[in-house]
């Protein structure tokens, strides 16, 4: 899974800081969230990109949109081929 924070950052003269104003945790049940990215806008609306893995999904690209009130629905954008894809042309051969 993949741990997030949703910060409003505060800048005092030379000190910056921030308030944490939501945090969650993204995971699917029974598979793996990979290599998290996040990119946000200035009005606070944006995704976390990942990839996904595991018994259900064989390396698949998947993202969730992400505001100040949490994240929406997981969506998988480009699904994984399967095992043998993974594996390699070898791993079709018995």
């Amino acid at each position: 899974g993949a741990a997030y924070f949703l910060v409003t950052p505060t800048w005092t003269g030379t000190t910056l800081g921030g308030v944490i104003n939501r945090q969650g945790y993204l995971s699917v049940s029974g598979n793996n969230v990979l290599y998290p990215s996040v990119g946000v806008n200035k009005s606070g609306k944006g995704i976390i990109s990942f990839t996904l893995v595991g018994d259900d999904y064989y390396s698949s690209a998947g993202y969730v949109p992400i505001d100040a009130s949490g994240t929406g629905s997981i969506r998988v954008v480009a699904p994984g081929a399967g095992p043998a894809a993974i594996n390699g042309p070898r791993s079709a051969r018995t």
